[in-house]
């Protein structure tokens, strides 16, 4: 572990671990879902790594992972709590590829293709 983690960023790596083992997803699952790499999570699990607003925000939206605010260290959770209230209730019910085999594409990509999605009809 670093040696300038502070409590509440060690008790975050130990509270990862355990409700990714908990969840039986591997660091590769867990780290597909987050859209993060499996290095990250390995990093952040140790504590050989500090816990950005950016990797919380993408754990956090891995419902399967069970983290919830009071895990997230102090420091980060006002602006976790802010980033949390504005994401949407319930994901989207589309997905963009960028060929005919399913391939993920760009988020810029994305983005421009979603700009032309018509809205759901009631």
């Amino acid at each position: 572990m670093r040696s300038d983690l502070t409590d509440d960023e060690r008790r975050f790596a130990a509270r990862l671990l355990a409700c990714r083992t908990s969840a039986a997803l591997s660091r590769q699952k867990l780290a597909n879902a987050a859209k993060l790499s499996a290095a990250t999570i390995k990093f952040l699990e140790n504590g050989r790594m500090k816990p950005s607003v950016r990797t919380v925000f993408r754990l956090m939206n891995v419902p399967s992972l069970g983290l919830v605010t009071d895990d997230i260290p102090v420091a980060l959770r006002e602006t976790m709590q802010s980033l949390l209230s504005q994401r949407p209730a319930t994901p989207p019910e589309y997905r963009v590829s960028c060929s005919s085999r399913g391939a993920p594409c760009s988020d810029t990509t994305a983005r421009r293709a979603l700009e032309n999605v018509p809205p759901a009809r009631a």
